[in-house]
């Protein structure tokens, strides 16, 4: 009788289910048919039907080697994205009901992801949205603004489909952003471009001021050669009138000074 206990105790263990915090448990009948009522924590029969284990905890996702078009019909190089979404735990099983198919299975922990495939397809839609509405050379300065606005776009998304009490997107990540080699080709030539005009202007600049100079300068001397005739010219005539004994004249003086007694 003991061993027939122990034998029948094990048998009860071994045909259980353990859902820890985190998780809810989801029925699945011998039919395959999905029972939308979630279980909570705890261990659960599996000696009918199949239970599975679903993550209600937030959940991360990646979506690498994006090629969204740009406004001016560019596509990206390389885009790698990832972002974290979560499923209100109470929906999970209605939601695994009507999205039949779209959850991720991952073998490694042997637990679900409710409606990977779904929210996925859903921030793609929205990536491509956003991205066509940027011109390739405004996209990696805007990073921060297109990430929100893939966010904004998705939740627009969901509450279409009547899901925005049940599907919550936390955060958007842009972890890579390229542009095609031909964007960047053209954008470096501008670059080049702009950068030969700049200094073809600042030479011309440079000439415009040299010439300024030179004529300020020529001005300058002639104002000064007519200054220095000008005090000759006063000198001469106050030695003429007796008002002036003493001239100092400069060493390099060579002008004439006519002075009659």
């Amino acid at each position: 009788m003991r061993f027939l206990l122990i034998i029948s105790m094990l048998f009860t263990f071994t045909a259980c289910e353990r859902i820890s915090t985190g998780h809810v448990g989801i029925r699945t009948t011998f039919s395959g048919n999905v029972e939308p009522q979630e279980l909570g924590t705890g261990f659960h029969q599996t000696l009918i039907g199949d239970v599975r284990t679903y993550v209600a905890n937030e959940i991360t996702w990646k979506l690498d080697d994006l090629h969204p078009q740009t406004k001016d019909r560019s596509s990206l190089n390389d885009l790698d994205i990832s972002y974290n979404y979560s499923i209100n735990p109470s929906k999970i099983g209605d939601l695994v009901v009507k999205y039949k198919g779209r959850d991720f299975y991952d073998r490694d922990n042997r637990e679900y992801y409710p409606l990977a495939y779904y929210v996925e397809n859903v921030v793609k839609t929205a990536t491509t949205d956003v991205f066509s509405k940027y011109d390739a050379l405004d996209a990696n300065q805007n990073r921060e603004k297109i990430r929100d606005e893939i966010k904004t776009q998705a939740e627009s998304m969901f509450k279409e489909d009547g899901l925005a009490d049940s599907v919550d997107i936390h955060q958007i990540f842009i972890k890579n952003l390229q542009l095609s080699q031909a964007i960047m080709d053209s954008a470096n030539a501008v670059i080049i471009s702009q950068n030969v005009l700049k200094s073809k202007e600042y030479e011309v600049q440079t000439a415009k001021k040299e010439a300024e100079r030179v004529t300020l300068l020529s001005a300058n001397k002639a104002n000064l050669d007519y200054i220095r005739a000008n005090a000759l010219d006063k000198i001469a005539d106050g030695v003429k009138e007796g008002r002036v004994k003493t001239v100092l004249l400069p060493y390099d003086f060579r002008g004439l000074i006519n002075v009659n007694d």
